[in-house]
């Protein structure tokens, strides 16, 4: 994976680096090239991570505080600038907090938990602003299933993972590079109406419902990025034809140089012949093929695709 994920040069904060998703994440990103900033609470934790970063020729910097304290988050951003050249890299992956019904939860369970969960992220990625705009950087933000589902016993901690998530749209919406036009089509109105109050913010995004047979709406080569999010599955179960015509449709949409992304190709359980089915789809209609089918989700059990238009 990381011979097609670099981040050479790249300097990465990273919270939560002590153990589980933090730390994979951390020693991922220095197996793709970037030096990590590693924050935990626990130095033992985060010395070991360090070890494991170091293993693949980048740097480490360790810094033990909790992110409640804001102060030391300012002190990393300022050891980062000082030892590593810079910030291109937020991983706000620290959070949580204690699941309760609702009448068990208190108003101090809710302001110790947005400090947590949303105040302590936000002033990590103010106080790095300055160096993600000079270095085109980015923002990440480790959400949950749970701030989409309201379910019993799991007030604060889902009121939380909701409230990362708006601030995630929003940090979009002041910070995100200048996109010229991005266009969204579903054949559901709901859908739509849905996206539409989520990028309310955003004057470059256009959404639009569909017919869900072709891509009629876009001119040839007009198109930078297709992005296919759990759509072929739906088109798959409907025949071969409509995935076909999806497909081409997509090659005559994109410049040269494009890239589709399919996020879930279908459901069938048998990899080996979804993977033979693009690649024979990719190679008719005048693409390379990327990524060849992996896996990186977890709620999603379908293969994901890289695809570039052949020139």
């Amino acid at each position: 994976m990381t011979d097609r994920f670099r981040l050479d040069g790249r300097v990465a904060i990273v919270t939560g680096a002590g153990k589980g998703i933090g730390a994979a994440i951390a020693e991922t990103f220095a197996a793709a090239g970037a030096d990590v900033v590693l924050i935990a609470r626990t130095a033992h934790d985060i010395d070991e991570v360090a070890g494991q970063v170091n293993a693949t020729g980048r740097r480490a910097l360790t810094h033990a505080a909790d992110v409640n304290d804001l102060d030391q988050l300012s002190a990393a951003v300022e050891r980062a600038v000082d030892e590593f050249g810079g910030v291109d890299i937020i991983v706000n992956n620290a959070g949580g907090a204690t699941s309760k019904p609702m009448l068990s939860t208190r108003v101090e369970d809710l302001e110790a938990a947005f400090h947590f969960n949303i105040a302590a992220a936000f002033e990590l990625v103010r106080l790095a602003t300055p160096q993600l705009l000079e270095r085109s950087g980015a923002v990440v933000n480790i959400g949950s299933m749970a701030g989409q589902n309201a379910s019993r016993g799991s007030f604060a901690h889902s009121l939380m993972k909701s409230s990362l998530g708006q601030l995630t749209r929003l940090l979009a919406a002041e910070l995100a590079p200048r996109v010229k036009e991005v266009h969204g089509i579903d054949v559901s109105g709901r859908m739509i109406e849905t996206a539409l109050r989520r990028t309310a913010a955003l004057s470059n995004v256009r959404l639009m419902k569909s017919s869900g047979r072709d891509l009629h709406e876009f001119g040839n080569a007009t198109i930078d990025a297709a992005i296919a999010v759990d759509t072929f599955p739906y088109l798959h179960q409907s025949g071969a034809q409509l995935v076909a015509s999806f497909f081409a449709e997509t090659a005559r949409v994109l410049r040269t140089g494009g890239d589709f992304v399919i996020l879930n190709y279908a459901y069938t359980g048998d990899d080996a012949v979804n993977a033979r089915e693009v690649a024979k789809l990719a190679e008719e209609n005048g693409f390379e093929v990327v990524v060849k089918g992996e896996r990186p989700f977890v709620i999603w059990d379908g293969l994901a695709f890289h695809l570039k238009k052949k020139a």
